[in-house]
């Protein structure tokens, strides 16, 4: 008995020899790590928490506007130890920068050309940065934001002038030029030019349509003024507009930033069918050897064109010789004609009249002509 009882004690010494020693001793030391992790060193706590930094996502502020940034820092694990708060690079991205590092503000003005000459806006990062000690060791938390400069009041571009709008057109005249003038002082690539459709009003209709192209121009000895040319295409006119319309169009400029232009209304009228002259007249009858006088009107109906009213008839050969005739100029739309004279034979007579209606365009002119036959009967 007591052989066996001494050699179960020696059984269990071993055991207990055996299981003291460290498992796996002969395997990869992760492999070490992962069955048996109190032996493992412990890893640091993370900065983030320990340390707070509240600061916007970012700044908007114009250039010239003062700024003023507070920074409030947030600790919350005691054994952190702030040593220093720093902003990376403020002199070199914020000229004029200063930064107050116990009341934690900084403050700038953004200089007259800290936007680039091509810019609207120009936005630079800012990081804040605390250092201290923390568990023993020395860590640093960096949090960022941005600052974003505008130029602040951008001045709009104004169009100054128009040519090519004071002018009546007629269908197919395809190639006739028109002219927009902008001057722009902020916009280095120069403006844009919109092409608005004017009032619906019954008596006008969309201009714009009719604008085929437009092409920029800087001026040579005024690099503020932009040309705008670009051409009118009237070779579908009838398909839009009515024998004699008045068409309305707006244009509007953009700087590159965006401003815009107060809005400049031309009109511009577009005939595609040109109306004949009327002559009011009728026959006649004089009285030989008495003095007669007949006066007849010459008229254009819609008053769009010029009347040119003409006697074909040569009255200072016989046997008209003893008869006067003319036409006065047109007066709105309207021209007089007279056949006056002392008659001194018994016969009847005829005169022809040649009326002609004109509109007179940049492109070419549109003419369209009447005939007509006036018979004076001189009686004993």
């Amino acid at each position: 008995m007591r052989l066996l009882a001494l050699i179960l004690l020696l059984g269990l010494t071993a055991c207990n020899s055996a299981w003291e020693q460290k498992p796996f001793r002969n395997e990869d030391p992760n492999v070490q790590d992962a069955v048996d992790p109190i032996n493992k060193d412990k890893p640091q706590a993370p900065i983030s928490q320990a340390i707070f930094i509240d600061i916007e996502p970012f700044y908007e502020l114009n250039v010239g506007q003062r700024f003023s940034m507070k920074i409030t820092i947030r600790e919350t694990d005691p054994t952190f130890e702030r040593t220093s708060v720093e902003i990376e690079d403020l002199e070199e991205s914020y000229p004029g920068a200063e930064f107050d590092e116990d009341a934690l503000t900084v403050n700038w003005t953004p200089p007259a050309d800290y936007v680039p000459p091509s810019k609207f806006i120009r936005r630079t990062p800012l990081k804040v940065t605390v250092f201290g000690i923390f568990q023993g060791a020395p860590r640093s938390y960096t949090k960022s934001t941005s600052i974003n400069v505008l130029k602040g009041n951008i001045e709009a571009p104004v169009i100054v002038g128009t040519e090519g709008f004071d002018q009546k057109f007629v269908e197919n005249a395809q190639h006739q030029k028109v002219i927009v003038y902008v001057r722009d002082t902020v916009s280095p690539q120069g403006p844009t030019l919109s092409i608005l459709p004017g009032v619906n009003f019954s008596d006008r209709k969309n201009g714009a349509a009719f604008i085929d192209t437009l092409s920029k121009d800087q001026d040579q000895n005024d690099p503020t003024l932009w040309i705008f040319t670009g051409k009118l295409d009237l070779e579908s006119a009838s398909d839009i507009t009515s024998y004699s319309q008045l068409m309305d169009i707006r244009f509007v400029a953009h700087s590159t930033f965006g401003e815009p232009s107060s809005s400049v209304r031309e009109s511009f009228r577009v005939y595609t069918d040109l109306e004949k002259p009327r002559v009011f007249s009728r026959n006649q009858t004089f009285k030989k050897d008495t003095f007669s006088s007949y006066s007849f009107a010459v008229v254009d109906p819609k008053n769009e064109g010029t009347i040119d009213a003409q006697f074909v008839t040569d009255c200072s050969r016989a046997p008209h010789a003893d008869f006067d005739c003319r036409c006065e100029p047109p007066n709105g739309g309207v021209s007089q004609c007279t056949i006056e004279g002392v008659p001194k034979t018994a016969e009847s007579l005829k005169f022809d009249i040649k009326a002609i209606n004109t509109i007179d365009t940049s492109a070419h002119n549109v003419e369209t002509s009447t005939n007509h036959t006036i018979q004076i009967d001189v009686v004993e």
